[in-house]
């Protein structure tokens, strides 16, 4: 079948056995599984009971990870890497990295595709390993410290007629350097970092063009890629506390990520606009932020501080913006708000 689904939960417990399920997939292709995640005792905001990891394999090779950050089912969806038409067994396990209160994750839903829709665009998507301070640092800091949530990818035509550019970006839960809490929130309206990781030209078949392979690298400079690749991904690792990438990655880092990346944003929309698909993405942040002490209490908003995030009204709009006077600085636009309730 082309979409194969397991009825019921799947649960997979700390120190219980792997659960493997079968799939068979109806063509050569990049195979996406989908399930709701939860873990029982499990909170984002509370330290020790950060989140639950679980492992995932695909025929006994390392996919990919995903933190759980919630004992409530969240829909989450992760790449499992390029397979061969024919049977295959994907084998989920609790993994390292998983908070002391965690015992368990609960899979409820699963399925697992092989798409053909967008499958370029899931073929060249980027596995990104965890940062782990290799040499001296610890080994998991990307669960609890920020996580990847989500990956888009947004295509342009390239110079070559035929050909077109990918462009891969993520959303991390937080950044743990760089701008801090106050400016994210005054610039981008959210406490979550978003970054665009990896760029590559690809030709009318969908194959990389060589040499043009260029991802974000530390001090948010645009580097050539020139780490290696399993199939036509790219595996880089977050290497600084702004979620910057290098492509030469640790030995065997406890984490990685491989997120289904089919997905696009809107035309004309903000970057935002994958976050508002994506609800529970502002929830974990906001946690975050409870849980690092970075949430003003009580609120006041004579100071730089952050409240409570579901106290702030965002905005998102397009404009032109004409070229100054002679003497004068370039226009800009000033937003007014009136509450209902208050003259």
């Amino acid at each position: 079948p082309a979409v194969v689904s397991v009825p019921g939960t799947i649960v997979v417990d700390r120190g219980g056995p792997a659960r493997s399920l079968p799939f068979t997939a109806p063509r050569d292709g990049e195979a996406v599984i989908t399930f709701a995640a939860s873990a029982p005792g499990v909170s984002w905001a509370r330290k020790g009971a950060e989140s639950a990891v679980v492992s995932i394999e695909v025929d006994g090779r390392k996919a990919t990870d995903l933190v759980v950050p919630s004992s409530e089912p969240v829909e989450r969806s992760l790449g499992l890497g390029r397979v061969r038409k024919g049977r295959h067994k994907v084998t989920l396990r609790f993994a390292g990295g998983s908070a002391p209160a965690a015992e368990r994750v609960r899979p409820t839903g699963t399925r697992v595709r092989v798409p053909s829709e967008n499958a370029v665009a899931l073929r060249h998507a980027p596995i990104v390993a965890a940062r782990t301070g290799w040499p001296f640092g610890a080994p998991y800091q990307n669960a609890p410290p920020a996580t990847p949530l989500l990956a888009w990818h947004e295509t342009r035509p390239a110079a070559t007629p035929g050909h077109r550019v990918i462009e891969y970006s993520m959303v991390w839960s937080n950044e743990d350097g760089g701008t801090d809490t106050p400016a994210l929130m005054a610039r981008w309206g959210r406490t979550t970092d978003i970054e665009w990781v990896y760029r590559v030209e690809v030709d009318e078949s969908g194959r990389r063009v060589e040499g043009t392979a260029v991802y974000q690298a530390p001090l948010h400079l645009t580097f050539q890629f020139t780490g290696r690749y399993e199939d036509d991904h790219p595996v880089l690792q977050t290497c600084t506390d702004n979620n910057n990438l290098c492509d030469v990655v640790s030995p065997d880092p406890p984490l990685r990520f491989l997120l289904d990346a089919s997905g696009t944003r809107p035309a004309g929309r903000a970057r935002e606009a994958v976050m508002d698909r994506e609800p529970w993405t502002y929830r974990v942040a906001a946690q975050e932020m409870v849980r690092e002490g970075k949430i003003e209490q009580p609120s006041d908003p004579a100071t730089r501080e952050v409240g409570d995030p579901r106290s702030y009204l965002f905005v998102e709009f397009a404009k032109t913006t004409g070229a100054a006077a002679e003497w004068g600085s370039a226009p800009g636009v000033a937003l007014g708000v009136r509450l209902r309730s208050d003259p």
